[in-house]
């Protein structure tokens, strides 16, 4: 199964039966799809594999901190032993001159997260979010999805090209392969947040 963006692109291409001269074998044209596929499997849910903890100090008199780059929802934020809150950005914003030495609220912001009350002390906070995947670039570049749902990232890539290309027989084909390894991807997310053992997939069918 393909690992890297250059094992990925030789996958699609015989997949779809691309011929080197065509001007979607090329390179560009095929990484263009392999990222909007991965960008579109990100997109279904929060993957137990774009699950990432972080943490950062808060600083006396600041609100606001900035996000981790690679941030695409944020599930928890936490000091010590207490939860912040979620709430809307419009909702603790007015009371923007209220501190407390533990914030209890949080509001998410463009590349931002303001506390709320602004903290009046250096605390650590801890910060539980899902990742978004980072295009890939490089031949050697891998995603950060595990190597056993290849097939989900790659049948989405053939749907999208097979739509490029006006197939609607493939289009149907590699739809229903898509539908079938995002079945499987949730029941195994599902068991793998209930602490079931996941088996890993030991074939190379990817649809």
């Amino acid at each position: 199964m393909p690992t890297s963006l250059t094992n990925a692109r030789t996958y699609l291409r015989a997949r779809m039966g691309l011929h080197a001269s065509d001007q979607l074998a090329q390179d560009t044209e095929i990484t263009y799809y392999l990222n909007e596929a991965l960008a579109a499997v990100s997109s279904e849910a929060d993957w137990w594999w774009l699950e990432e903890q972080t943490s950062f100090s808060t600083v006396a008199g600041t609100a606001t901190y900035s996000l981790p780059a690679d941030h695409k929802t944020t599930k928890f934020l936490w000091i010590g032993d207490k939860p912040l809150v979620p709430k809307q950005y419009q909702e603790i914003v007015r009371f923007t001159n209220d501190t407390a030495t533990i914030p209890s609220f949080y509001a998410i912001t463009d590349s931002l997260v303001r506390l709320s009350p602004t903290p009046s002390a250096v605390k650590t906070v801890y910060h539980y979010y899902i990742k978004q995947e980072t295009p890939l670039s490089s031949g050697g570049d891998t995603p950060l999805l595990p190597t056993r749902y290849d097939g989900l990232w790659l049948s989405c890539a053939a749907t999208m090209l097979a739509e490029r290309m006006d197939n609607p027989q493939k289009v149907a084909l590699h739809e229903r392969a898509y539908e079938r390894w995002l079945r499987r991807a949730r029941d195994e997310a599902r068991a793998h947040r209930g602490l079931v053992s996941i088996r890993a997939r030991t074939d190379t069918d990817w649809g």
